[in-house]
């Protein structure tokens, strides 16, 4: 018979915020139709739309998301508070999208002129997910034999990305996730040898590699080399 003693350690690995969002300028060429400009952010910094229209002119400009109208002038249509129109050019009309998301992905923006219904400019946004990377542990007695059921998830994951498992920085175990819901995955592993540090990583083409390390340290109690497991968590950034 097995006696379950759960006992969870949540050990993180992310790039730690700076007090100032990232900002990345987006500007798109004047009379240039039916191409729309792809926008590069990391997620959770700011991206800015430019639009190639004086700033004296922006009650002439028409600011749309998708089929919606988000601003005519000044003058804000829809309740989103990261939106801020003229607060990134100094000279041209623009659109602050604050603290993207991964939820932002291809998310297409246009600038108009309201006296023109032929000319437009076009924003497509290409986020970069940042994950944020968990383990956990459930340790089985069974007998003298301990195992260790380790969990790991991560969160904010856009596909195709690859999640590995290392013990002692030796590859143990790899899942492919090809499809994705909810921008999250999970995978299990179970350690049955001593081992001093487990680390999950997770990478892809469009996310930033995350990681989270948990560090076990084993220790002999007495002369029947019964053992004790210690945590203790090893925190730094993914590339």
């Amino acid at each position: 018979m097995f006696l379950i003693l759960k006992k969870c350690f949540i050990i993180s690995v992310t790039d730690i915020a700076s007090s100032h969002a990232q900002l990345t300028s987006c500007f798109q060429q004047e009379n240039v139709l039916d191409i729309v400009k792809t926008c590069h952010s990391e997620a959770g910094g700011d991206v800015c739309l430019v639009c190639p229209v004086k700033l004296s002119s922006t009650a002439d400009v028409l600011w749309t998301r998708g089929n919606s109208s988000i601003y005519v002038g000044t003058n804000r249509l829809v309740r989103d508070v990261n939106l801020r129109i003229n607060s990134c050019s100094t000279d041209l009309s623009s659109l602050r999208i604050r603290n993207v998301t991964i939820k932002n992905v291809n998310e297409t923006y246009h600038c108009r002129r309201t006296t023109n219904a032929q000319w437009n400019a076009g924003f497509i946004l290409d986020i970069i997910g940042k994950p944020v990377v968990t383990i956990t542990k459930e340790s089985i007695y069974a007998s003298d034999k301990v195992v260790q059921i380790l969990m790991c998830k991560a969160d904010g994951v856009l596909e195709p990305i690859t999640l590995t498992w290392l013990v002692n920085g030796n590859v143990e175990g790899t899942d492919v996730f090809r499809k994705i819901s909810n921008h999250s995955v999970s995978s299990r592993y179970s350690l049955t040898s001593v081992a001093r540090n487990v680390s999950c990583t997770v990478d892809g083409l469009n996310i930033k590699t995350a990681f989270a390390t948990l560090v076990l340290e084993h220790r002999h109690s007495d002369a029947n080399d019964s053992h004790e497991f210690h945590d203790s968590s090893d925190d730094d950034s993914g590339k």
